[in-house]
């Protein structure tokens, strides 16, 4: 199997397997792929057991609940044990057992799944309270300063299984800088050529009883595109902001499609008002709603918040409004504070940026 494919082919088994003796030959191929994985300053802390007697596998099996793969053929077991890699300038010992052992699994599902048998990262219950990993280990007569932190299944599927779906690269991964929202969705200040997509964007609120749209520089309360133009443009500048009024960056969030799905605005300092509610406000239209926009509109405005000189976010939802919540909590909002506005409970995050 060629490599890339290998990676996308490798999945979690937790199925049945069949009963098919796994070749000594290849259980050896496994574990070398195993050792031969990188190891914090070469202390090289993993050693590795296979298992493939029946009798001594079954001992094993009864120990591990559940049991997570009761029929299968082989097994190895990861021990680890650790070593000092170094001190380093602060006093402290670093050790480096953790990312050796995980690197050396990784190295061996790779290479199981590269020969075409299946398996499983079993880590937690072996290592839960009930400590399933030392009976284990006492039954392989495994020295006390090892410890057995895993165990690999390693047979042939009797079952049909999916490789689960993985989030888009985009949302994951990007360059020259952490960016979640540079894909798939780009912020555009408010223009002339808006005028007629903002206001059908404003009226799909008011069709869903929704009289508020957050972060909009009260476009729900003006019936004039071109005098809510002008107002917004006046607040991006010291010289011509409302006296009532702070600094303020609003953008119409447009999709690939070029279609306004949201609306976010920036307040560059809070007055009394605000000290409550906060540097952002935003809101998705209802019909584009549960697609992770509001999180990509609130991830390109730290960039630019950052940017513009300031080192923390000040923002607030209300409780009930979960959706928000989650949002803010997603690009690192924490808990400060809570006020009641109208009525309602809401609560206060800081973002450092």
């Amino acid at each position: 199997m060629e490599f890339f494919d290998t990676v996308r082919a490798r999945h979690s088994y937790r199925g049945k397997y069949a009963d098919t003796k796994i070749p000594r030959e290849h259980l050896t191929q496994i574990m070398q792929a195993g050792l031969d994985a990188p190891s914090g300053c070469n202390k090289q802390t993993v050693s590795l057991i296979g298992v493939d007697d029946p009798a001594l596998l079954q001992r094993l099996l009864a120990v591990m609940n559940p049991p997570t793969c009761a029929d299968v053929p082989a097994l190895i077991c990861v021990l680890t044990k650790k070593r000092i890699a170094y001190r380093d300038g602060c006093g402290v010992n670093r050790v480096y057992n953790v990312q050796d052992y995980s690197a050396a699994i990784e190295n061996m599902l790779l290479a199981i799944t590269a020969l075409g048998y299946a398996s499983c990262w079993i880590e937690g219950h072996i290592t839960d309270a009930d400590r399933q990993g030392d009976k284990m280990a006492e039954i392989l007569g495994v020295p006390a300063e090892y410890r057995l932190i895993c165990v690999l299944p390693v047979g042939v599927p009797a079952e049909e299984a999916k490789c689960p779906c993985k989030r888009d690269f985009s949302q994951r991964a990007w360059f020259n800088g952490f960016d979640p929202a540079a894909s798939g969705l780009r912020l555009e200040r408010p223009d002339a050529a808006h005028a007629e997509a903002a206001m059908q964007f404003r009226q799909e609120f008011f069709d869903c009883g929704e009289t508020v749209i957050n972060g909009s520089e009260l476009l729900d309360r003006t019936e004039c595109y071109a005098d809510w133009l002008r107002s917004v443009t006046d607040n991006t500048s010291p010289e011509t902001v409302s006296p009532d009024w702070v600094v303020t960056d609003t953008f119409f969030a447009v999709s690939e499609s070029g279609r306004i799905v949201g609306i976010i605005d920036f307040r560059h300092a809070l007055n009394d008002w605000l000290r409550d509610f906060g540097h952002v406000g935003f809101s998705v239209r209802p019909s584009e709603r549960r697609r992770g926009y509001a999180t990509k509109m609130l991830g390109q405005i730290l960039r630019i918040a950052r940017e513009a000189g300031l080192r923390e976010l000040m923002l607030s939802a209300e409780r009930e409004n979960m959706p928000s919540v989650k949002t803010i909590v997603t690009c690192g909002g924490e808990y400060v504070r809570s006020f009641t506005h109208e009525g309602a409970e809401a609560d206060v995050y800081r973002i450092i940026l």
